[in-house]
């Protein structure tokens, strides 16, 4: 296991409830999250150097930490950190997330840190190490496969008559 990202935030990152407004039909980003997904995205770009997405399945740890234990849900915070790791190019999509472990503790202030790991996770979870590309890959072939018998059978169909 490898450890890709540890960053320290000041403060919270914004609820699911609070991240959107609708309006009629339509729903929007709220400013207030733009503004912090802009600045925690700013902040890991800066730790990750512009590498290469990651490929592989990640592990995920968040660890809340806040002055006062006031009534909030743990899993209502995590949707903007995980946007923030697709935004700044850390990995493709937060299907790569495998393992996610979110914990709440109470400390002299107010902070989120938050961890990436990555490595072989994924021999836990599925029994192979494939990356997103692997994957796709399969899919592929598996799609041609099925397209080739098609085709064969469209032929032998002319054939007889």
């Amino acid at each position: 296991m490898k450890k890709l990202i540890s960053l320290e935030l000041e403060g919270l990152p914004p609820t699911v409830n609070n991240m959107y407004r609708n309006v009629g039909h339509r729903r929007y980003k709220t400013l207030r999250s733009k503004k912090y997904q802009e600045r925690v995205t700013e902040l890991l770009s800066q730790e990750w150097k512009k590498k290469k997405p990651c490929r592989k399945a990640i592990e995920f740890r968040i660890k809340f930490r806040t002055k006062d234990r006031r009534k909030w849900d743990i899993d209502n915070r995590v949707k903007a950190l995980q946007d923030c790791l697709s935004m700044a190019g850390i990995i493709k999509d937060d299907s790569q997330i495998e393992v996610l472990h979110v914990e709440r503790e109470k400390g002299n202030k107010t902070t989120t840190y938050i961890e990436v790991i990555s490595d072989d996770i994924s021999e836990g979870v599925s029994g192979g190490t494939k990356t997103m590309e692997d994957k796709q890959q399969s899919r592929e072939k598996a799609n041609k496969a099925v397209w080739r018998r098609r085709k064969s059978a469209r032929t032998l169909r002319e054939d007889t008559k």
